[in-house]
This record gives C-alpha cells, structure tokens and sequence, in this order.
C-alpha cells in the first residue's frame, strides 16, 4: 500500500505475484479517505467479484485526522473504482464516510441472517482510555 492507496498482486498459478496495475488511490469523495491501515476484501455489490473496503486513519500530518472507510468496487477485469453511492444504510450514500473514531479492525459477516455482507468495526476512541472504544455495525442495503 502507498499512502493513499491500495495495490492489488496478481497471482500467476506459479507462486509468484505481479503487479496487476498502479496503485488504486482512495482519495476523493466528500470525505478524503488517507492512509489505509486495514483492509477486508468482500463481494459487496453481489456480483460475483471481490470489493476492496479499507479503513483509513486519515492525514497523519493534521492535528485533527478523519478516519473513514473506503469501498472500492470490482468491475471484474481487475480494475476498482471508488464506490459513490450507498451499500450500507447508515454511509448517507457516499464514500469514503467519516468516522467518529480510528477504525483498529475492518470485518464483513452477515450479521442480521439476510445473507447480505454486513460491515463491523472495532473503533478506538483514544489510546489512553482504550476502555470507551466500540465496535460499530452498519447493516447492507439489498
């Protein structure tokens, strides 16, 4: 991963990996989504490919970082762009969204049984009070 963005290897069935193409950035949206440090890989638009979500700890060089989750759609030749409207109800269709805390664990599971790809976060509110941090679940959109 470069600062900004997500770098997919292919695999070449011989146990060696290539660059499938540039590195994918996450920047752009309302909200800018900086500095990816956790990464799930789901089908999320139920078409048979992987998506890319990643959560981002936002610009480390400002006193005031915004975390955000990224969703990058597959379009199943490899290439990802950056979704712009709504999977999940809660995102106010568009990503990358803000977060209140640094998401510190990204997971995909069907949390509500509607075989729908839900997302769950453990967000960290501060490093010196670990105890008031949560965990967040946004429920998918069919």
């Amino acid at each position: 991963m470069g600062a900004d963005s997500v770098s997919v290897l292919l695999n070449d069935g011989s146990g060696y990996f290539t660059l499938a193409g540039p590195d994918i950035s996450i920047v752009g949206g309302p909200v800018e989504g900086q500095t990816p440090t956790r990464i799930a890989l789901v089908d999320v638009d139920n078409d048979g490919d992987l998506d890319i979500l990643t959560a981002n700890a936002g610009d480390l060089l400002s006193p005031t970082p915004v975390p955000s989750i990224s969703l990058l759609l597959n379009n199943g030749a490899g290439h990802f762009d950056m979704a712009t409207n709504a999977v999940f109800p809660l995102v106010e269709k568009s990503f990358p969204f803000a977060l209140s805390h640094r998401a510190m664990a990204v997971a995909v599971v069907d949390v509500n049984g509607d075989t729908e790809p839900d997302l769950v976060m453990a967000t960290l509110v501060s490093a010196t009070a670990p105890e008031e941090s949560h965990v967040t679940v946004l429920l998918s959109n069919p």
